[in-house]
């Protein structure tokens, strides 16, 4: 994308309105009613690309309770449980329009993309400066990634995604997490090295997820058990069903690509050492319903290179694809 598109939706998308309410299973309810319509009979939904999403234990509660032959969009809306978590969405732009900076960007094509990001709640942020005390930076963020830089604001993940508007289209280019992934390594260096203040104490050299820790390892602990537990097993799909139903619901895109881990990172040129987990590129797709498919995006298609087009010609299905 151009750096001016990116902008223009920033600028005409209120951040104001930005609450995304989450729970275990909830974007298998949020799909079924994406595809139902109006209401549509539980045996055409067995037969259709959306019959997976019937397995879910949130919709087998559903089901269970109208003990209907047909499922109704407001019977899916109805289901609420206890517990549920609240994130806050906030846009971003992300790229450089150089030759050649893609590969360090790793976008498909050069240019720019939006970036979706799922922020933390106030709930969460309370906790965390409470029990980790941050220092002078947050020990869980990566400053050189497209998270927010908004004071107080903590980015639980991202979602970066090119798109073309007159084309219908768009491709999730990544989903990412660094929290997570930063908080368990400042748990595993603690458990071989001792606490931060000891070896602040004694000069001794720290990443930035343990230097700028403001609590023991016990503290560290208890925020891993306690206060971010609940996040872990619900990261990719809360992120992923965010940026499907931003797509759909507030830029109108009813085509929805997402890389495939092979083509993906071969396109991107993403080395061995720093490819994504491989899960986020199979498994999580899959339960989405998300099918391989041959189409390729017409807005990258038309900007790939001779030696990308010969990739695509050696691989099968490069990109996966969600109709909603």
């Amino acid at each position: 994308m151009e750096r001016k598109e990116v902008e223009e939706i920033i600028a005409c998308l209120s951040q104001e309105r930005d609450k995304f309410y989450y729970f275990k299973d909830r974007y298998a309810l949020m799909l079924l009613t994406y595809s139902i319509g109006k209401g549509m009979d539980i045996q055409a939904i067995r037969k259709s690309p959306s019959s997976r999403l019937l397995e879910r234990p949130a919709v087998r509660e559903v089901l269970q309770k109208t003990g209907s032959r047909q499922l109704k969009p407001e019977q899916l809306a109805s289901y609420w449980p206890r517990k549920y978590h609240c994130y806050r969405l906030s846009l971003g732009a992300w790229g450089n329009k150089k030759q050649g900076a893609r590969f360090y960007n790793q976008t498909s094509r050069t240019g720019w993309n939006l970036v979706l990001r799922l922020n933390f709640s106030a709930e969460h942020d309370t906790a965390y400066r409470n029990v980790i005390q941050p220092q002078r930076l947050q020990p869980f963020q990566c400053l050189s990634h497209p998270i927010s830089r908004k004071k107080g604001e903590n980015t639980l993940a991202w979602a970066r995604i090119d798109l073309d508007m007159e084309r219908d289209e768009a491709l999730i280019e990544e989903i990412q997490n660094d929290w997570i992934r930063m908080a368990m390594w400042s748990r595993q260096y603690i458990a071989q090295y001792g606490d931060p203040f000891r070896l602040r104490e004694e000069k001794q050299w720290m990443p930035s997820y343990v230097r700028w820790l403001g609590c023991t390892g016990d503290a560290l602990n208890r925020y891993l058990e306690e206060v971010l537990k609940p996040h872990i097993p619900l990261w990719d799909e809360a992120m992923l069903m965010a940026a499907v139903q931003f797509l759909k619901q507030e830029i109108g895109i009813k085509n929805i690509y997402y890389h495939t881990f092979d083509f993906g990172c071969r396109l991107k040129r993403i080395g061995e050492k720093y490819q994504p987990p491989r899960s986020i590129y199979t498994q999580l797709p899959a339960r989405f319903c998300f099918k391989k498919t041959t189409q390729v995006p017409a807005f990258l298609l038309r900007n790939l290179n001779r030696t990308a087009t010969e990739w695509l010609k050696e691989t099968d299905k490069p990109f996966y694809r969600l109709a909603v």
